[in-house]
């Protein structure tokens, strides 16, 4: 067993890709490992013929003990001892009865999805699938929640990839929710070209609240109604009340008086780790933003009567939009 990391002891062994007596070439993947860190991918060392296997999948097996052998013959291959998961049960010896009576079972719930096969609820995956998942933003749960096998390989990402991307909406008693992600390299990039080129610095807060009235004032059937967006930075928790900010100049934001009803919440969370917030007082619908600082952003909407769902993703694709490609629609 290799050692994968500083403070590794153990290793266990999740499964093997090669079989004994395969024979293998340097760089073939022969096994994947899980540590509490990570799961990795084991390669052959040197050219050969994969034999005297002695570990499991399942087994924790020390770092340094001998696992198996890469031999210049099949010779005494044998076969992989069998999955502690899997113990092997003496026979029973044949009892001549009565026929058991059939009990019918309870049907499954259809509408249950399967369990992942993660250990403790995390995704089990190689290296090199969670990195091809991570550029394509791509979420590997959607494999596991379609059923597919765990760990999950490189082929699987093309699989996943074949799914689309999915705007996640949960109906409840009174909120739904809508959810989206964009790219947050092109919002980075203006702010810093304008600083730069023309020496004009613009408030993120009054940009992002600009695009997010500009989204919603789309829906409304009256585009005059005046639009108050409360947003809230996790630097600074007291809500900032900006009037109209998409018929403003993102340099001179128009603050909203301090008793005026939000038409939308606004929660910048961008640098946290949060990603959604519904708070059962609020009537009107809101917005939080998280990601950013290299990462791409990740947009939550929760609205409730006030918002009828196709509006609803109408906004919120229209908010990633400007996000995603903010000169456009600031020339």
């Amino acid at each position: 067993m290799p050692a994968l990391g500083m403070a590794q002891e153990t290793g266990k062994l999740l499964t093997w890709l090669k079989n004994p007596g395969d024979a293998v070439s340097v760089g073939d993947v022969l096994f994947e490992v899980e540590t509490d860190k990570s799961v990795s991918e084991v390669e052959a060392q040197s050219d050969g013929f994969l034999t005297d296997v002695i570990a499991a999948a399942g087994d924790d097996v020390p770092v340094g003990q001998k696992i198996a052998m890469i031999s210049e013959t099949a010779a005494g291959s044998g076969s992989v001892p069998a999955s502690k998961s899997e113990p092997d049960l003496a026979p029973e010896p044949e009892v001549v009865s009565e026929p058991p009576k059939q009990v019918p079972l309870p049907a499954k719930d259809a509408s249950r999805p399967a369990a992942p096969t993660g250990i403790g609820g995390r995704i089990l995956a190689s290296p090199k699938a969670r990195r091809l998942a991570r550029e394509q933003g791509l979420d590997l749960a959607r494999l596991a929640e379609a059923g597919h096998a765990q760990p999950f390989h490189a082929a699987d990402i093309d699989t996943l990839a074949a799914m689309g991307q999915r705007a996640d909406i949960t109906i409840g008693s009174s909120r739904s929710f809508v959810t989206a992600s964009c790219d947050s390299a092109a919002f980075d990039a203006v702010l810093a070209q304008m600083k730069e080129d023309a020496g004009i610095v613009l408030e993120p807060h009054a940009l992002v609240a600009g695009f997010a009235a500009a989204a919603l004032r789309a829906t409304l059937e009256d585009t005059e109604t005046r639009i108050v967006i409360a947003l809230v930075s996790a630097a600074d928790r007291a809500p900032f009340l900006y009037a109209d900010p998409d018929r403003t100049r993102p340099t001179r934001p128009r603050l909203a008086e301090d008793d005026a009803k939000p038409s939308l919440f606004l929660r910048d969370m961008t640098g946290t780790r949060i990603t959604g917030v519904s708070l059962a007082t609020e009537d009107a619908p809101a917005i939080t933003l998280g990601g950013g600082d290299g990462r791409d952003f990740t947009i939550s909407l929760s609205f409730g009567a006030t918002l009828q769902s196709a509006a609803a993703l109408d906004m919120l694709d229209a908010f990633a939009a400007r996000l995603e490609a903010p000169l456009e629609h600031l020339v």
